[in-house]
């Protein structure tokens, strides 16, 4: 697998003071100099911003042929339709640079958010150790709120050969999640629960049957399906028993393939997004085998958030009650360690208007889950948005000068996924593998995360790498305008067609702000070009940022320059008094003076993740099964590699090791920032009468599901 530069790298996080940070903000009930005597500004910056590559901008519209169509609005000069950049957008551009060159606080972050995992073969709730744990089948029998409310608990459970299975039933379509058998021969107390014998099984009932997906398993090796023996006994489960039990069970399915593919039939069909989740249960063809010689084993049902009557799930017990649900054997569970507590508590999100971070004194700040503090009703207090107004406005991104548009296929690209500890968490354990049974080193929650201050940090403020030399980008080296949907894989179905703005196009940006002193002028002017005040090692180098969609790929790769800046103070703007003489060097050179030194030191490395073609733009892509070649790209040549993010997540298997690998830190040499290869290390095999636990003997080899974007 010939390396590649992953598409994005992190700019850590500074180290601020925590009492200098925050202050209150100058507020808009006056103008003029602060109580602290130094004079406040108000007045206009204009700005040119240039796009060095394409440029893609979603708006969620599309024309008559499907394609995704740039924003436009009507010229005042001709009346024509031209393309132009929301005000919204420039705002939030800048806003990012704001925070990132001051250290501002971590606006648009979900402090709760805990990413879940696919559990690993040797933790499955078949095994011994899933047992003593209170894993068991179970059966729905009654619903209510969308929840199990009457539960019949198995008293045993047991692994059936698929083969022998449908031989003993005469057909594999009777293979059907929630249908009953009845199962022979089989003892309580054997260590081994599986059935290959045909003639233990027959028609009939007390045996439930539960069907699971076969996309994880290999291909080699034989499926087998699970059984449950009822018991007598009927369990119910009230609400108040654990409520978050079925949250959870829900989060997990919301987060498989099943719900995926069921949002993605809802937005074609436009259909609302529950679509699915009532009624009988659908039914899913289970096939397996090698690849064009697949067999059908059965039907399990789809995945969905709401219960009903019949379905088969996995639930664990604790004195007598359900504290968890699962909807196979080998499932998903959560990390633990929430991301606001993996990030420095200074730079969560401002919540009091009365002492904000620089740029929330600046570009504004809402608190909309508005904690309670002080007297008052507690409800009342939550519903309200403790906010602050922003100083500036901005206009749209005017197009200026005539711009060729390009149609472009883009592939499927997800949502990224900081659960790869690989790349968003500190560079810990380079090469190590967890113990056997223990959580993969790549998880929020594995046992690096108690080797030091307690969970692990998230690695810092996320950026794409940014190019001009855009055409030497693999997605670039594809023919992506004549390219016709293939039939699977990253450009198949669920590609698009989009509109580009080809480099060259310059949009005219104004920028109103009132009531900013000295540093904070400065500020915002280094926000609107970072180039006055960040420099590249190469005198060469262009200093710029992203703009748009499908920044991954190459796109979207910007820079500025200011042309003009009117000041006024209060007294000049409505007192008559002469207009002060600021230049943008003196807001420059105030701005970078006040700058907090934690915030200063991590500036070089800032300067790295905005130089644009600071990396090799030809090896920029996200890992594919034989890397990048050189020259003109075929599809082919760009699907993802699956299997890197499995290899790398540093957990030892029942026959390997797979040592963890980290993304390479921004501080590393350009040539130092190709992804290393995953390195598995095969185990010794273990002595004949060392045998395995208990589970059906399925095994999870090279899953044919997954997605690339991490």
């Amino acid at each position: 697998m010939p390396a590649v530069i992953n598409p994005y790298t992190f700019v850590p996080f500074p180290e601020v003071d925590p009492h200098a940070f925050r202050r209150p903000p100058a507020g808009h009930t006056r103008l003029g100099p602060a109580e602290d005597g130094r004079e406040r500004y108000s007045g206009r910056v204009e700005v040119v911003w240039t796009n060095r590559s394409p440029l893609h901008l979603a708006t969620g519209e599309t024309d008559d042929a499907g394609v995704a169509v740039f924003p436009r609005r009507r010229s005042s000069a001709d009346g024509d339709l031209r393309p132009f950049l929301p005000g919204s957008t420039v705002a939030g551009v800048v806003r990012n640079l704001h925070e990132n060159l001051v250290g501002g606080c971590l606006r648009i972050f979900d402090a709760d958010f805990t990413p879940d995992y696919r559990d690993e073969v040797v933790d499955a709730r078949s095994t011994d150790a899933g047992r003593q744990r209170g894993w068991t089948l179970a059966r729905v029998l009654q619903v209510r709120d969308g929840r199990p409310s009457v539960l019949t608990i198995c008293r045993q459970v047991v692994w059936i050969e698929s083969g022998a299975l449908a031989e003993a039933l005469g057909d594999p379509e009777l293979i059907v999640t929630g249908e009953q058998i009845v199962v022979d021969g089989v003892s309580t107390n054997a260590r081994k629960q599986t059935v290959k014998n045909p003639d233990q099984v027959k028609p009939g009932r007390g045996w439930v049957l539960l069907v699971s997906d076969a996309a994880a398993r290999p291909e080699t090796g034989k499926y087998y399906v699970a059984a449950g023996r009822l018991g007598d006994q009927e369990y119910t489960h009230a609400e108040e028993d654990d409520p978050a039990a079925w949250q959870r069970f829900t989060r997990l399915v919301d987060s498989g393939e099943d719900r995926r593919l069921a949002r993605r039939a809802a937005r074609e069909s436009d259909a609302a997004e529950g679509t699915g989740d009532d009624g009988a249960a659908e039914r899913v063809a289970v096939r397996f085998g090698p690849a064009g010689r697949e067999r059908l084993i059965g039907y399990r049902h789809r995945a969905r958030r709401t219960a009903y009557p019949g379905q088969v799930l996995w639930v664990r017990c604790e004195d007598g009650e359900i504290v968890e649900f699962a909807q196979s054997a080998v499932w998903r569970h959560v990390g633990s360690g929430a991301a606001g507590e993996r990030v420095p508590p200074e730079l969560l999100a401002c919540s009091d208007a009365r002492q904000l971070c620089p740029t929330c004194r600046v570009f504004g700040s809402v608190d909309a889950e508005g904690s309670p503090t002080g007297e008052g009703d507690g409800e009342d207090l939550r519903a309200r948005q403790r906010a602050y107004r922003g100083h500036l406005r901005f206009a749209d991104g005017i197009l200026v000068n005539e711009v060729t548009e390009t149609i472009r296929r883009f592939p499927m690209l997800s949502t990224p996924r900081p659960g790869a500890g690989q790349s968003y968490l500190e560079p810990q354990g380079r090469g190590r593998s967890a113990p056997l049974g223990r959580p993969a080193l790549r998880e929020w929650g594995s046992g690096l995360d108690g080797t030091g201050r307690g969970p692990r940090r998230l690695r810092g403020r996320k950026h794409y790498w940014l190019t001009r030399d855009y055409a030497r980008r693999p997605f670039f080296r594809l023919s992506t305008e004549t390219m016709p949907p293939r039939a699977t894989g990253a450009f198949g179905p669920e590609s698009s067609l989009g509109r580009c703005l080809e480099p060259g196009g310059r949009f005219r940006v104004a920028v109103s702000y009132e009531n900013l002193d000295l540093v904070e002028l400065g500020g915002l002017l280094a926000a609107l070009d970072p180039a006055l005040v960040l420099r590249a090692a190469d005198e060469t180098g262009l200093i710029g940022f992203a703009v748009g969609h499908a920044r991954p790929l190459g796109l979207g790769s910007c820079t500025s320059e200011i042309t003009a800046l009117t000041v006024d103070t209060a007294r000049s703007r409505y007192g008559g008094a002469s207009q002060p003489t600021v230049t943008i060097a003196d807001a420059v050179s105030a701005f970078t003076a006040a700058v907090d030194p934690g915030v200063h030191r991590v500036w070089a490395m800032l300067t790295s993740a905005l130089t644009l073609d600071h990396v090799d733009p030809s090896h920029v892509y996200y890992p594919t099964p034989n890397g990048v070649p050189a020259g003109p790209l075929e599809p082919a040549d760009l699907e993802p590699d699956f299997t890197f993010w499995q290899e790398s997540r540093g957990v030892t298997t029942s026959t390997e090791e797979l040592p963890l690998i980290v993304l390479p830190e921004i501080t590393d040499p350009p040539e130092a920032q190709f992804l290393p290869r995953p390195q598995r290390r095969e185990l010794p095999k273990p002595k004949k009468n060392q045998g395995r636990s208990a589970g059906g003997g399925q095994r999870r080899g090279k899953g044919k599901s997954g997605r690339n974007r991490r």
